[in-house]
């Protein structure tokens, strides 16, 4: 450190050091000499009239070297030469002047003042240099890390001003730069309503004012376009003197958001339609149930299935199907009001939820409307298809007062739409309950019916009108259900067929009755044995193997085979009908056409049906008589069977007056007369004997 005479007027810190106690100076200087800073004085002249500590060191200037030095001299060359010796003069002048300066490759702050004698005169300048390169490098670093972190980082007042903020933050707000929407957001006033969305702005202020923080807060925010995006939010309440400042982070987590809705949209909406699904119906009902109960109101349930939907998927890609339910799903939806939901639980199935439906009416004019919806046409895959829906009610609180037994109503009703010929709705009824109960139950029954064995064949003797002969019989299926006695087959037939339980009971069927003939035809080897294939049986990809292998398993004559089929059956599919039927009459069977008369025959088919008889049905045949009506028509059936050369077989023949007519009208063979009834295995056998 460079000492000055302390008599000298111009050293005034070598005179306050002078006015020290003994011991002092050395104290002193010792102390100022490890400042990491410089306290200089200048005179008028701007000569250097002391300088003391270690601050300049850092830039190679020897203290030392500056007394008696004169500043416009030391700082020829430096870029800021006049601006320094401007601020000089400021600072003489009665100024107090702070600033940064560069010397070579560091940074200086520099603050000056007036220099006074004991009389308040000025006689220079006074000042402090401080080497702050590393601090000013921090700085920089800390402004690096700012700018460049991928979260967006801010600075803003309580009351709304934003203070400070870096490129992410401003990005995520869709501003140009960080003074753009300083500029727009302070002049306006708006902040708060723009990176605050949130109605309860005021209870995070409060919360952050009891806790200090708040960590991962999860918020919407409302960008300058209007958009809304949702941050992740960590922030820092400061106190401060008026307006305490916030300082946090907020990170973008809008695509993480609509991912999560996108999934929790997917779990309670059907993918194919978009309409809600069971768990969302489920949910809506049950509050509409709990709104209902509250104000003694009134929830309608509506159960649609569309008819014969199955047979999209069978005769057009499934594709075709769901374009058909996307379009259905499009005018249920228009058909309700915005308060009420129509969902898909799955297939074909749709139900709906109407609340404060007050009149039976009500439900029934909201239900035509559907349905005439359903009834206009569809054009899919370029064609216009025609479909119609049956649908069920239930009305809560008379029809059930939880979301489970409404629904289950409904379904019941629908099934009702369904037996009264579809295209239409039905009302839930304590009686139609009891039904459904118990079709579910006979369902239950039904399915496990075979692996119990309690399934028989029973059989009807075919006799051959002239000579009385028993040429065959035909195998009836019966169901022994337990604590139910014997079921007849009208009974549980039907459910069968539209379970697909007649499937497994029809080769059952097929192979007793071929084990049965097996037997009989010990006793009389050209018994025949007539065989009921049902519709849903004679779609099996694998009928004509499970044929074939029956006969080969009891070395059966096809010949003694013969397959019914219904007359509806017949009309059906054409290519599938005449192909199967034709492969059955190449290996031998016989076929004939069951329930002749009572269905929709298409006479010019007829004679196409590789067909070998067919029988004429009961109807026709119970009141037969001379001159009668069902005379002329069993004529004429015998007459074209004749004339297409088919064998007859009359059923339900149980006179001598029925045989003796259809004897004289050319009738081959009769089943039924003196075995008015089916007969049990071991009573057709002693037939044979």
């Amino acid at each position: 450190m460079t000492k000055v005479d302390p008599s000298s007027a111009s050293d005034p810190v070598g005179e306050a050091l002078a006015s020290n106690a003994p011991g002092s100076h050395d104290h002193l200087e010792l102390v100022l000499q490890h400042l990491p800073a410089n306290v200089w004085t200048t005179d008028h002249n701007f000569r250097v009239t002391s300088c003391l500590g270690g601050g300049l060191a850092s830039v190679g200037v020897d203290a030392t070297n500056l007394i008696g030095a004169s500043l416009e001299e030391r700082l020829l060359g430096h870029p800021r030469h006049d601006e320094i010796i401007s601020l000089h003069r400021r600072a003489m002048e009665g100024e107090t002047l702070v600033f940064e300066s560069k010397w070579s490759d560091r940074a200086l702050y520099v603050r000056m003042q007036p220099l006074r004698d004991a009389m308040g005169k000025t006689i220079g300048c006074i000042g402090m240099t401080f080497d702050i390169t590393d601090q000013k490098r921090a700085e920089k670093r800390y402004r690096e890390l700012f700018e460049r972190n991928l979260a967006g980082v801010f600075r803003s007042t309580v009351s709304g001003n934003l203070l400070e903020c870096n490129e992410a933050f401003v990005q995520m707000f869709g501003y140009s730069s960080p003074q753009a929407m300083m500029t727009e957001l302070n002049v306006s006033s708006n902040t708060r309503q723009l990176y605050w969305s949130t109605s309860d702005r005021d209870d995070v202020i409060d919360s952050l004012r009891k806790r200090g923080e708040l960590r991962n807060f999860e918020i919407r925010l409302r960008t300058c376009d209007g958009r809304m995006v949702w941050g992740l939010l960590n922030e820092t309440l400061v106190p401060n003197e008026g307006d305490d400042i916030l300082e946090g982070t907020i990170i973008d987590i809008t695509a993480r958001k609509l991912a999560e809705q996108r999934i929790e949209y997917q779990t309670f909406h059907d993918a194919l339609t978009d309409l809600p699904n069971r768990f969302l119906f489920n949910d809506r009902l049950r509050v509409a149930l709990a709104h209902a109960r509250r104000h003694r109101g009134s929830v309608a349930v509506m159960f649609l299935d569309l008819d014969h939907f199955k047979l999209i998927n069978d005769t057009m890609a499934h594709s075709a199907g769901d374009e058909l339910l996307r379009s259905v799903s499009e005018r249920l939806s228009a058909c309700i009001r915005p308060e009420d939901t129509v969902a898909r639980l799955g297939g074909d199935e749709f139900v709906f939820i109407f609340s404060d439906i007050h009149q039976t009416a009500a439900s029934a004019t909201i239900a035509q409307k559907i349905i005439d919806a359903i009834r206009r046409p569809f054009v899919i895959h370029g064609r216009e298809l025609y479909m119609t829906a049956s649908i069920g009610i239930a009305v809560a609180p008379h029809d059930g007062n939880d979301a489970e037994t409404l629904v289950k109503n409904a379904d019941s009703a629908m099934f009702r739409a369904k037996e009264a010929g579809r295209d239409n709705f039905q009302f839930h009824t304590h009686a139609a309950q009891l039904r459904a109960e118990t079709r579910l139950t006979t369902e239950t029954a039904l399915r496990h019916a075979l692996d119990r064995q309690e399934f028989f064949l029973v059989y009807q003797p075919q006799v051959e009108i002239d000579s009385g002969k028993i040429t065959g019989f035909e195998a009836l299926l019966r169901w022994q259900r337990p604590g139910h006695g014997v079921i007849a087959p009208d009974d549980f037939i039907p459910l069968a067929e539209e379970t697909g339980a007649i499937v497994a009971v029809g080769e059952w069927v097929l192979r007793s009755a071929c084990a049965q003939l097996q037997e009989w035809q010990r006793l009389q080897p050209d018994l025949r044995m007539a065989i009921n294939i049902s519709p849903r049986q004679f779609q099996q990809d694998d009928l004509t193997r499970i044929v074939e292998d029956a006969l080969e398993e009891h070395d059966l004559d096809p010949s003694t085979i013969e397959i019914e089929i219904t007359e509806s059956l017949s009309m059906g599919e054409s290519d599938l009908t005449i192909g199967r039927l034709s492969h059955f009459r190449s290996i031998g069977l016989r076929i004939a056409l069951d329930d002749f008369g009572t269905g929709y025959s298409s006479l010019g088919r007829l004679r196409y049906l590789p067909i070998d008889s067919i029988k004429i049905d009961r109807t026709f045949v119970a009141d037969l008589r001379e001159h009668g009506p069902e005379h002329r028509i069993v004529q004429a059936i015998i007459t074209m069977a004749r004339s297409l050369d088919l064998r007859v077989i009359a059923e339900g023949v149980e006179t001598e007056d029925q045989q003796t007519i259809l004897q004289n009208l050319g009738c081959n063979e009769l089943q039924g007369f003196i075995f008015s009834k089916p007969l049990p295995r071991d009573e057709a056998t002693l037939l044979l004997m």
